[in-house]
Formats: C-alpha cells, sequence, structure tokens
C-alpha cells in the first residue's frame, strides 16, 4: 500500500491589498498564488514531504494564522489517500485509490467558521 498527503487551499482577501507570494506559519513554508478571481489566491506548501506529519490541529492552527495575518477568509484541505490493488480479477489489477480522508477548515478573520472531516 502507498500513501499520498496533500494539502492545499484558498484565501479570499476582502480587500485589495497586496498579498506576499510566501510566508512562513508555524515552521512550514507557503506560496500563495494568484488565480483568475481578484482577491484570491491557492495556497500550496512548499515542503510536501511535512505535509504527512501534520494533524488535524496542526492544520486547524495554520489556517488560523493565515487568516489573521491576512484579515481574510481561508479554506485548507488536508487530504489523505491509500493506494493498492482493487478490482483483480481475468489475471489483471487495477492500482487506485482504496482508502481516502480530508480534513477540511474555514476560518474567517481567524474565527473558526466550520471543519470537517470525511472517509471514504
Amino acid at each position: 500500500m502507498d500513501h499520498e498527503y496533500s494539502l492545499s487551499g484558498k484565501v479570499w482577501t476582502h480587500h485589495q491589498e497586496c498579498v506576499p507570494s510566501k510566508c512562513e506559519i508555524n515552521g512550514l513554508d507557503f506560496s500563495l498564488l494568484p488565480v483568475e478571481v481578484p482577491s484570491e489566491y491557492s495556497v500550496v506548501p512548499s515542503d510536501k514531504d511535512k505535509v504527512a506529519s501534520l494533524s488535524d490541529e496542526d492544520v486547524m492552527a495554520v489556517c488560523r494564522e493565515l487568516s489573521l495575518e491576512f484579515r481574510a477568509c481561508v479554506r485548507l484541505c488536508k487530504l489523505h489517500e491509500e493506494y493498492g490493488l482493487l478490482n483483480v480479477f481475468n489475471g489483471g489489477s487495477d492500482y487506485e485509490v482504496v482508502a481516502s480522508d480530508c480534513f477540511t477548515c474555514e476560518y474567517d478573520n481567524g474565527t473558526l467558521v466550520s471543519q470537517k472531516k470525511e472517509s471514504r
């Protein structure tokens, strides 16, 4: 079985001030990439290897800090996918996602708006 972890998110600013292209929160470096919608940015961790060790509480802390730093609405999602053999028949097999967990949280100006954990 292989495991893949990812962390992604969005920042929606309430104002038109300049947002830096990089920031560091709780020891993690992030790139903030503008998207086509004005005042909206994608959040991408610079070191994807550290994502596996982040707990849900760590993700919430990072989301809150980003929200406070940019006085904005921030949503982060940590995804864990487990790959394995599935649908083995007639001598063939498929290597695909057999289980996944997703933790999502959202903060607006440092205030928790929502959080949820889903498993499939």
